[in-house]
């Protein structure tokens, strides 16, 4: 402790203290008056203090010029129509038990969509789009008779374009896929 009692070191002390709590004492001294304006960026205030410095909104100013007139957009479908077409289906055991029938779109129309059915009767229908005809076919495993109908969705206008993805690009005729299904059915017969 005599060590402590040299003046040296008790104005090393003093020094240390008034060092170590400057910061301190300065911060408490400051009062915003004595802030120039304009001095300390948004970034260092409180999301609270940069609230109160906002205003309210005024009101909206005055509406701008028109603008040009944009480019026209681009064509879209004009005309839409169905077409039908049917075809008996006669009770299984009969020639006409597997049957098949295609409506074709006019002249200029392309086929958007379609449905097949067959009246009286349930019976699977496969259905088939191409580009300006759909089809269906059908096996009648039942023992009454039906028609077999199929409706084709068809549409034309500049803006309509017809694509295909590879798998869809040949699409297979209704007529050929009832060939297939009638050499099947009479390979599974008696």
């Amino acid at each position: 402790m005599r060590h402590l009692r040299h003046p040296a070191t008790v104005i090393a002390i003093v020094a240390l203290f008034a060092a170590l709590s400057g910061g301190a004492i300065a911060g408490t001294m400051i009062s915003g008056s004595q802030i120039k304006n304009h001095s300390i960026p948004a970034k260092k205030l409180t999301p609270g203090a940069v609230r109160h410095l906002r205003g309210h909104r005024g009101p909206a100013g005055p509406s701008g010029p028109t603008g040009a007139q944009g480019p026209a957009g681009p064509a879209g479908v004009s005309t839409i129509t169905t077409v039908s077409n049917s075809t008996p289906i006669c009770a299984f055991g009969n020639t006409c038990d597997v049957a098949s029938v295609t409506a074709t779109c006019p002249s200029g129309y392309y086929v958007v969509g379609g449905s097949a059915h067959v009246d009286v009767i349930e019976t699977s229908i496969s259905t088939f789009a191409g580009t300006v005809t759909y089809g269906a076919a059908a096996n009648n495993s039942s023992s009454f008779s039906g028609t077999l109908t199929v409706t084709a969705v068809c549409a034309t206008g500049p803006g309509l374009i017809h694509t295909a993805s590879p798998a869809t690009a040949v699409s297979t005729p209704a007529a050929s896929a009832a060939t297939r299904l009638r050499s099947e059915l009479s390979q599974q017969r008696p």
